[in-house]
């Protein structure tokens, strides 16, 4: 067994490539001990995040998610996970410290339940990870958030078919805002993606944002059952990658 500040043998890193992402799919359901000794590769402000958390299991998945996150970004940097630099963005988007690793990867975190994803590219890049259940109250959100030609989409389709589509525009809409930074501060009425889950994602119309339908790209992931999953890169052609990694003492 290594040490938790062991970096991930590089092995396990395949090269970035341009036009590609990695989107590494995390289980966060670990054991006490385990949870114990990742704590040890984050960073104080992230363990006193986690500290201020009142349950038990929102704790933990933090833990395993951000220790995860730490373990990934080091097996690309070559480094230890304690060692890699994070820093939030002037838009709120945590990012590679730029002084510390000028030529490290883009990144973003999601996560749901006992999973999360973590995508890694030399793109801009959004990911979103959703339960199944997050649909129950899918009619009541897209009335309330989404634009007028989704709505038109959405209840033009059999009632069986909305949850999956909730599911697949939700974490469309959520992935793209993720990776442009914008977050809560964009309305997810300003914006469109496609609606069937059964066809391919895309963005499209954007206000305000010209060119931003050509720029990015949206590609759904398989993730694993229960849980929907949704990349937005800013690449002309995305190739993804998708695999397993566990949140654990190696």
């Amino acid at each position: 067994m290594r040490s938790p500040g062991a970096p991930a043998p590089t092995a396990i890193v395949p090269p970035l490539r341009v036009g590609a992402a990695d989107v590494w799919t995390i289980a966060l359901d670990v054991g006490e001990a385990e949870r114990v000794a990742l704590a040890e590769l984050l960073a104080p402000e992230e363990r006193a995040r986690a500290a201020r958390l009142r349950l038990e299991r929102a704790r933990r998945r933090f833990v395993a998610s951000h220790a995860a996150l730490r373990q990934i970004l080091a097996a690309y940097l070559g480094v230890a996970p304690q060692a890699v630099a994070i820093e939030v963005d002037r838009q709120g988007k945590p990012r590679l410290s730029r002084s510390r690793h000028p030529r490290g990867p883009r990144f973003n975190l999601s996560h749901s339940g006992e999973v999360a994803l973590v995508a890694v590219s030399l793109h801009e890049v959004g990911v979103d990870v959703e339960a199944t259940e997050r649909a129950r109250d899918a009619d009541a959100l897209v009335r309330r958030y989404f634009a007028p030609a989704e709505n038109e989409a959405y209840f033009a389709l059999p009632q069986a078919a909305r949850p999956a589509a909730f599911l697949a525009a939700w974490t469309a809409k959520e992935a793209y805002l993720k990776g442009c930074g914008d977050g809560l501060a964009r309305d997810l009425a300003s914006f469109t993606v496609s609606m069937p889950p059964d066809a391919p994602a895309r963005l499209l119309a954007v206000t305000g944002r010209r060119g931003h339908e050509s720029r990015w790209r949206l590609a759904r992931l398989a993730v694993r059952p229960g849980y929907v999953g949704t990349l937005a890169i800013a690449a002309p052609v995305a190739v993804v990658r998708e695999r397993p990694w566990r949140a654990a003492v190696r």
